[in-house]
């Protein structure tokens, strides 16, 4: 694969891992892993996987203004209401 197939791999595990809320490896592991391992470019990938990992946390942020208290149980909904 060439390095640009790779550079776009790393965004979208960037992205993909600020989508998921549990459990992630934080995102400069990802990048200095795909840095290390393939050689990529560091100005490009860094650019990128930040732009990808702002846009991995607002999609958290929509995906649980919508469905977030839907999934709370009853106690936890009447925690956050106040």
């Amino acid at each position: 694969m060439d390095p640009f197939g790779w550079v776009l791999i790393a965004w979208a595990s960037a992205f993909v891992l600020n989508l998921v809320p549990y459990f992630m490896p934080p995102t400069w592991t990802v990048v200095a892993f795909f840095l290390i391992a393939f050689q990529l470019p560091v100005l490009p990938l860094a650019v990128g996987c930040a732009l990808a990992s702002t846009a991995g946390r607002c999609g958290l942020y929509l995906t649980s203004k919508r469905y977030g208290r839907r999934l709370l149980p009853a106690k936890r909904q009447r925690n956050v209401a106040g």
